[in-house]
């Protein structure tokens, strides 16, 4: 009789996880790791990143030479202090000078920067500005949301 309770506490104690919490912890990890997959091998790109591999591949770029240098110290809680740099860089363009806003935390400006175009070479951006942004933070999401959506799909609702 007390072999049987042993065993009946056992089985009680390992089912207090729920298996349907489990399996969408499970495909979370899954497809975060999917995710990376594709990311590595540049199958996953936000726009921005497609744009720039696009115009590197087709040699559109040009020189930018900073013409002007501003910053600005910024205090998150009056202690820590960051400072913003704004540099200004100027390119040619079918015989007219544009202007370009670089912006970079705690570092001065380079003297030149690269600017690259996709067609149109009026429409020139920067490496920096061809950022993930939002693209990023709905990778981050996907995983959570898949795994949320497993467990209420197999009746988890704890």
């Amino acid at each position: 009789m007390n072999n049987n309770s042993s065993v009946e506490a056992l089985t009680v104690g390992s089912s207090q996880y729920d298996p349907a919490a489990l399996v969408g912890i499970v495909v979370m990890f899954a497809v975060a790791i999917l995710e990376l997959v594709l990311i590595k091998k540049g199958l996953l790109l936000s726009r921005s990143e497609r744009r720039l591999a696009k115009a590197k591949a087709a040699g559109h770029m040009l020189k930018a030479t900073l013409v002007r240098t501003t910053f600005r110290d910024q205090s998150a809680n009056g202690n820590y202090h960051e400072r913003i740099y704004t540099g200004v860089y100027e390119y040619q363009v079918n015989g007219r000078t544009r202007k370009t806003y670089v912006h970079s935390k705690n570092s001065k400006p380079s003297n030149v920067v690269t600017m690259y175009y996709v067609s149109n070479p009026e429409k020139a951006f920067t490496e920096e500005e061809s950022g993930g942004g939002i693209f990023m933070i709905m990778l981050m999401l996907i995983p959570l949301v898949a795994g949320i959506a497993t467990s209420w799909a197999l009746g988890y609702r704890g």
